[in-house]
């Protein structure tokens, strides 16, 4: 199991968590949180900046820079209406996680019910089911293409797409944290520190879809008369290795990784070594 570190974004400290381990050698290229934009920029900005350092700022785009920052799960978020408004991050390399495994966490209050694709995208590198072999990845919050609103993660490789949904719905005007996991031939879904939905079926070797996509919080089309949420998000985290829940069934308290991100909002897990067993 890696070693990390527990860290508070805004405090000049971090808590170091002591691993046991065993074997040696940690591998090239460790696993590390590759964007996190925590929604802290405030009154005036209308930048999203990525507090890694990684570079991955987001743009608000069709945002009032004066009133979209609002209280949120773990001290600002950004207000979505709905209608148009949406945060875009430009493509790049280390958003596209091919055949490796990668995490996406974020909280969403939702304010209106998914009906058709309306309130329905949370974090997306997509852009129309009805075009396969066009879009990479995508952490909904909504069932999508149906009423309701339980959260849905889903990759596409070639035109084939693979999905892990939730057994329930969120409810609406309340925070939950929404995590999607691909681990190896494993999709899953995380709902407030609960696993709520695995999928086990992916190929050998699955190699995700690389077309060029940005990444869009709160849309996954702009420009398009439908596609948004009505709701706030707060705190985008994505992790180029999978989180740990604890090996549990559907159903069941997460546990390791995603047991400790919800039950602390605001925090991040930091891989220092990679490459051990435990």
């Amino acid at each position: 199991m890696p070693g990390k570190s527990v860290q508070l974004p805004y405090v000049a400290f971090s808590l170091v968590v002591c691993m046991a381990l065993v074997g040696s050698g940690a591998t090239a290229g460790v696993p590390t949180l590759v964007l996190h934009l925590p929604f802290e920029d405030g009154m005036g900005s209308a930048t999203a900046a990525d507090v890694t350092g990684n570079g991955h700022d987001g743009t608000l785009v069709n945002m009032d820079v004066n009133m979209d920052w609002v209280g949120g799960r773990a001290g600002l978020a950004l207000d979505f209406d709905g209608s148009n408004d949406y945060v875009s991050v430009p493509d790049d390399a280390a958003l596209d996680f091919g055949t490796g495994d990668f995490s996406v966490v974020i909280w969403v209050y939702k304010r209106s019910a998914t009906v058709g694709f309306d309130n329905n995208y949370g974090v997306s590198k997509w852009v129309s089911g009805a075009i396969n072999g066009s879009n990479e990845w995508c952490l909904l919050v909504g069932s999508g293409g149906a009423t309701g609103d339980s959260a849905n993660f889903v990759v596409e490789t070639g035109n084939d797409r693979y999905g892990a949904t939730s057994s329930q719905d969120m409810t609406l005007t309340a925070w939950h944290q929404s995590v999607g996991v691909r681990r190896a031939e494993t999709l899953s879904s995380d709902v407030d520190g609960v696993l709520a939905g695995r999928n086990s079926s992916l190929p050998p070797n699955l190699l995700i879809n690389n077309v060029g996509r940005h990444l869009r919080v709160a849309v996954n089309q702009p420009g398009h008369s439908m596609f948004y949420t009505d709701g706030l998000f707060d705190d985008l985290q994505i992790y180029d290795f999978a989180l740990e829940d604890g090996g549990v069934t559907v159903g069941d308290v997460a546990g390791g990784d995603i047991a400790f991100l919800y039950q602390n909002p605001g925090l991040t897990m930091i891989v220092l070594s990679d490459g051990f067993e435990s």
